[in-house]
């Protein structure tokens, strides 16, 4: 080894170096040690033969004890747990046990339970089998899922479809419920009847003759989806096995302080068919009706309740109960509109006798005995639901409709072990709405990142149309592809405010508006410290553009209504261009060639 390393040196050096001659040197003397003495030196090759074979066999044995050992302890510490007892093993069979018997009793109830046992472990079996199969299978009865099964119709005529809903009613649309059912004739109403934008009478539910190739099973409480089998399973223990699988499970309206003691004819959250057949009974009856909630839904509902009430105090001269409505904001939709038109809402619903608690919270609701108004009997009591707000003001009402958001339904989701996006709430996808092979998502329930906006979930009609669609067709067809749309929705308080919105309609924002010639320019604000009202009159017919980092991120189209101008507005927030000058904005979109929204 010596001899070869200096050999390297001698080879590779610079031969006029010290380091050459150095090494030259040391080459030949180690070359002669090793012709004088040898190439090993006998007391090491007489050791390695005395040695050879005594060591082997000892390491063999040392390696090989804990391979005998250790499964024979295993076995041991095994077998005595079993036949002495273990109290934790013992503690954990009993708490199984009570788990799966408290299961089983859910599912047999068919119950909504909301609160999980989180530290259950659950593994899935490999090889559980549905009781019937279907290519298709849509959970939840809504607008996603019918879009869905109108899309995968497109590609699949003949695939087997299966949609489980809930509710006691086949898919039905749900802004007639709180826009164009009010406007209807009692007749009208009582039969789900309203005029829709062509003039011509359409019915609420989408096919009320019934459906044809498709199997819908009505009051089916899904309670559980098994993404390994792909399988379904109802609460009565039915199951379904699915190839594709669509999640349109929608959300749950959110309650107030105290609900949960009150029977739902003197407090209801508004959502399905037989909320909008409650609510039009009592508003009926003349009850006095306080409305929670400034968003969209509760500023539609009190401008339809307080316009229908008035229509009747007309129509029977008598008094038909009044309308209050009671919100966190300073002013209605104050969280989506410059303030300058959250006022023109406002005179909206005061125009038809909506009474306004601005800048007020529920903290609690009750029932009790109050006099009974207009009786010369003080003692005459009646039973009121007793709204108090956090200013200690309390609102006397016979009934209380909440308008106040909702929780998007991901608990199968949860259960399934699919992705809850933290921030929006929501089940996670990806860009093709599928959150796992073979099961995708849709309506209010989808978390999805949005081209231009980034991850979010939107809670508006033509969105869980247009998502719908898109999952039914990925489902049908071997190319997916991205969802790229940019949802709009649209909202009518009265004859004179009527705006269609698209991309992100906040209030934060800076705003740049076009109004017949004049241009009004906005720093966004928090919702509950907007800025000063701004008075002209100009302000009937517009263009908001919602900016950030001076791209347009949203449009509202304000009394601006047109197919063609709803593309073009799609158009310029899919650009993602920057505007330094924000007067650029002026000519994007001409007001005046744009017809006007009409209302009937």
């Amino acid at each position: 080894m010596f001899q070869n390393t200096f050999k390297r040196f001698v080879l590779n050096s610079n031969k006029k170096s010290a380091t050459h001659r150095f090494a030259k040197r040391c080459s030949s003397s180690v070359k002669h040690h090793f012709e004088t003495m040898g190439d090993r030196p006998k007391y090491i090759e007489n050791a390695q033969q005395e040695t050879k074979g005594k060591f082997g066999p000892f390491l063999f044995v040392l390696l090989a004890l804990p391979l005998v050992f250790v499964p024979l302890y295993t076995d041991y510490w095994i077998q005595s747990d079993i036949k002495n007892g273990d109290p934790l093993l013992e503690e954990f069979e009993q708490y199984r046990k009570e788990r799966n018997a408290r299961l089983a009793k859910q599912r047999a109830e068919g119950k909504n339970h909301h609160h999980h046992d989180h530290h259950e472990l659950k593994v899935t079996s490999l090889n559980k089998s549905a009781d019937e199969q279907y290519k298709y299978v849509l959970v939840g009865g809504g607008t996603s899922s019918y879009c869905a099964y109108k899309a995968i119709r497109e590609n699949d005529p003949e695939g087997s479809i299966l949609i489980l809903t809930e509710e006691n009613y086949a898919p039905y649309q749900r802004p007639p419920l709180s826009k164009e059912l009010w406007q209807s004739s009692d007749s009208d109403a009582a039969n789900l009847l309203f005029t829709a934008w062509n003039n011509e009478k359409a019915h609420v539910e989408y096919e009320p003759e019934g459906y044809k190739n498709v199997t819908l099973l009505t009051g089916s409480k899904v309670v559980e989806v098994d993404v390994i089998n792909q399988i379904v399973t109802l609460a009565n223990g039915k199951s379904f096995g699915y190839d594709k699988c669509l999640l349109g499970t929608g959300g749950t309206p959110r309650e107030i302080p105290g609900s949960e003691a009150l029977p739902r004819d003197r407090i209801s959250t508004f959502r399905t068919l037989e909320d909008f057949k409650n609510v039009y009974r009592l508003s009926q009856s003349g009850a006095d009706i306080v409305v929670v909630g400034g968003s969209f839904l509760g500023t539609e509902l009190s401008y339809a309740l307080s316009s229908h009430k008035t229509a009747q105090r007309s129509e029977k001269g008598k008094d038909v109960g009044s309308v209050t409505q009671v919100y966190l904001e300073p002013e209605v939709l104050a969280r989506n509109l410059p303030r300058y038109l959250s006022e023109s809402v406002r005179d909206a619903l005061r125009s038809v006798g909506v009474k306004l608690k601005p800048n007020r919270n529920v903290i609690k609701v009750s029932l009790q005995k109050r006099s009974k108004p207009n009786s010369t009997n003080s003692q005459e009591k009646v039973e009121k639901v007793i709204v108090t707000l956090d200013n200690g003001e309390e609102l006397e009402a016979d009934f209380v409709l909440t308008a106040t958001g909702i929780f998007p339904n991901t608990e199968l989701a949860e259960n399934a072990g699919l992705e809850i996006d933290p921030v929006n709430g929501g089940i996670v996808t990806n860009a093709e709405l599928e959150a796992r092979q073979n099961v995708f998502v849709a309506g209010d329930v989808l978390s999805y990142y949005d081209v231009v906006l980034g991850r979010r979930r939107s809670e508006h009609y033509e969105h869980a149309t247009a998502t719908g669609r898109h999952a039914g067709l990925n489902m049908s067809s071997p190319h997916m592809k991205p969802f790229r749309h940019v949802s709009m929705f649209w909202s009518d308080v009265g004859k004179n405010v009527s705006f269609q919105a698209v991309g992100e309609i906040k209030s934060e924002l800076d705003t740049y508006g076009v109004w017949d010639g004049v241009a009004v320019s906005q720093n966004g604000t928090p919702w509950n410290n907007a800025p000063a009202p701004l008075k002209n009159e100009s302000f009937k017919r517009g263009i908001v553009y919602y900016m950030r980092d001076n791209k347009v991120v949203g449009i509202l189209l304000w009394n601006v209504s047109g197919a063609r101008v709803m593309r073009d507005a799609r158009k310029i927030i899919l650009q993602k261009k920057q505007y330094r000058d924000l007067s650029e904005l002026r000519d994007l979109i001409d007001v005046k060639q744009v017809p006007a929204k009409s209302n009937n």
